[in-house]
């Protein structure tokens, strides 16, 4: 017969709470009335995805690769069969680009590589 040896552990548990039109992660073992509602921020979709990893790798290829602009607008696009506005803006050291309905910009930062804006 063999020996099994078990390990409990425990995790604290976060609860979440909906109610009307807030949303409010609570803590376990806390009152969820102590705690306020956490701001889910703005609602991602498909297209603000899409829109936001074009810029992103766009921006990233720009400056931290240092390759050309014509270079960065394709490798930004995520396929041949979708199109995919990009805008680079050397001055401002940052890329915008379009998918869509969405926009959403990137901006390099020394020491930090290139970021979102929110």
């Amino acid at each position: 017969m063999r020996g099994s040896l078990f390990v409990l552990i425990a995790l604290p548990v976060a609860a979440i709470v909906l109610s009307g039109d807030a949303l409010a992660l609570t803590d376990a073992g806390t009152d969820a009335a102590d705690s306020g509602p956490i701001d889910p921020g703005p609602t991602s979709t498909a297209d603000s995805i899409a829109a936001g990893v074009s810029a992103k790798e766009s921006c990233s290829c720009v400056f931290v690769v240092h390759q050309s602009d014509a270079y960065c607008k394709a490798f930004g696009s995520p396929a041949d069969y979708v199109t995919v506005n990009v805008q680079i803006d050397r001055a401002g050291m940052g890329v915008t680009s379009r998918f869509l309905e969405a926009t959403r910009t990137a901006h390099y930062v020394e020491g930090n590589g290139c970021t979102l804006d929110p």
